[in-house]
């Protein structure tokens, strides 16, 4: 566990490392609040190809709910904003998928280090080609 300092604050991250609040998952309904679509519009936009997939974690009793990773937000709102301007379905996939077939801890240490969405979309198209 790492040092805290005297006053009780917490202690930085270590060099190189991602913040835990990096990491957090959101669940569907905090998604779909958040970008203001329904649940059938998230699915949809996963099964073509424009947002993650969610990771399924069993509650027990409580049956089973969908963690998104934590760049969805941020994702589906620049989804939403492309299909607002008329852009197709596909051309969006065309643009997202090259940046949702790297590694998800990637895409998330990148963002941490200040990196905006559009610059790993970008980045990721460029590798792509």
């Amino acid at each position: 566990m790492p040092a805290t300092p005297e006053d009780g604050s917490p202690a930085p991250p270590a060099a190189g490392s991602v913040p835990l609040a990096a990491f957090v998952q959101f669940t569907t309904p905090q998604v779909v609040a958040a970008v203001q679509v329904s649940r059938q519009t998230l699915m949809i936009w996963v099964r073509k190809g424009l947002l993650p997939e969610p990771e399924r974690m069993n509650l027990g009793r409580r049956g089973t709910s969908s963690g998104w990773p934590s760049f969805t937000i941020e994702l589906a709102l620049f989804v939403k904003s492309a299909l607002d301007r008329r852009l197709s379905l596909q051309s969006v996939a065309r643009t997202v998928r090259p940046l949702l077939e790297r590694d998800r801890e990637w895409i998330v240490r990148e963002l941490a280090s200040g990196k905006t969405l559009e610059s790993l979309i970008t980045e990721a198209a460029a590798k792509a080609k």
